[in-house]
């Protein structure tokens, strides 16, 4: 019928204030019956709760982030969660509602915290229906006698694309990437897990242009597609597989972690074409669209681009925001303005 969005964020002009404040009203003013529910985060603070998006009164559910107010591939640059408190439920984003769900540009950080209780994923998919998470980054987790995930795909089908996952750590328990759950079906393609205790990527029905580096192993279980991938260990296998790359030749810095591939890696057109299905799996962590720009497609959750990704204004951006986006980035930009009669 309709797409209702609505705006969430801490600024007085947004119309949720809390991520659960707009969940919990997906059956009404939020979404409703017979329509599309979207919801924009906004970066006016760091966001600290558990979201669990249960709601089966739209036909879809997109929880995502305004344009411009996204990250930009790396920890801290976009609208987050950031976790302080002692973590009771089994995600900081989990997508429970039988029905299509989008989850998108979303920051989680652990904040190393020690917070979390026994089985805690970052971003969780326990649906019957489809759920997708995509251009999402989790990071530092950590706790005592915990089994903890950036990453897991349980129940249905979850398609995990173009995210990054790094330094999950339990010091008694298991620490994950991507993590399937046992007899589900999930899809890794183009991403990007790094420095996780137990494993970069566990299970799946399909692994494709994904990294894996320094993990307790790279690549684990027995997925029917494997192809594509790169590991420092020996792990990555199938067509087009790369094994014992050294990460510090991939990345643009381990310390202050920076993911993007540098000149010269070994992943840069490495990978297979998968063209537009599922859908957002030509989006690369910083926006770019592989398929229309007609790139030769990259392993990992980033598409280099020699010289830097352009960097294009946001439609609905305003142009102070504008400014101070590129600002960041140290570009020198020239607008030229045309105006008719």
């Amino acid at each position: 019928m309709a797409t209702i969005t609505k705006s969430i964020g801490t600024d007085v002009t947004r119309d949720y204030s809390t991520i659960t404040g707009w969940e919990a009203a997906l059956g009404g003013a939020a979404g409703g019956a017979g329509n599309d529910a979207v919801g924009e985060m906004y970066n006016d603070s760091a966001f600290d709760e558990e979201v669990v998006i249960n709601d089966i009164t739209p036909d879809s559910i997109v929880l995502s982030v305004a344009s411009g107010e996204r990250h930009d591939g790396t920890a801290g640059s976009g609208a987050r969660i950031v976790l302080s408190f002692g973590g009771s439920g089994e995600a900081a984003v989990q997508i429970a509602a039988d029905l299509p769900v989008v989850v998108e540009w979303i920051e989680v950080d652990g904040n190393n915290a020690g917070q979390i209780t026994d089985g805690f994923r970052c971003f969780n998919g326990s649906t019957t229906n489809t759920g997708t998470f995509k251009q999402c980054i989790a990071h530092d987790i950590d706790a005592n006698n915990a089994d903890l995930a950036a990453f897991n795909g349980d129940s249905g089908l979850t398609n995990i694309l173009n995210c990054i996952g790094y330094d999950v750590i339990s010091t008694n328990g298991l620490g994950y990437g991507c993590e399937e759950s046992t007899g589900v079906t999930v899809n890794y393609l183009n991403n990007t897990m790094h420095n996780n205790k137990t494993a970069g990527f566990n299970g799946a029905n399909v692994v494709q242009n994904c990294i894996g580096t320094d993990n307790g192993t790279d690549f684990t279980g027995s997925p029917s597609t494997e192809d594509h991938n790169i590991s420092s260990d020996t792990t990555a296998s199938g067509t087009g597989s790369l094994i014992s790359k050294t990460a510090a030749n991939q990345f643009v810095s381990l310390s202050p972690v920076d993911l993007h591939l540098k000149s010269g890696a070994d992943a840069i057109d490495a990978g297979t074409d998968l063209g537009t299905t599922p859908t957002g799996v030509n989006i690369d962590i910083d926006g770019r669209d592989r398929d229309s720009e007609g790139d030769t497609w990259d392993i990992g959750a980033h598409e280099f681009v020699s010289g830097g990704s352009p960097t294009l204004l946001p439609t609905n951006l305003n142009i102070i925001n504008s400014f101070k986006l590129l600002q960041k980035e140290k570009k020198l930009v020239f607008i030229f303005i045309v105006m008719k009669k």
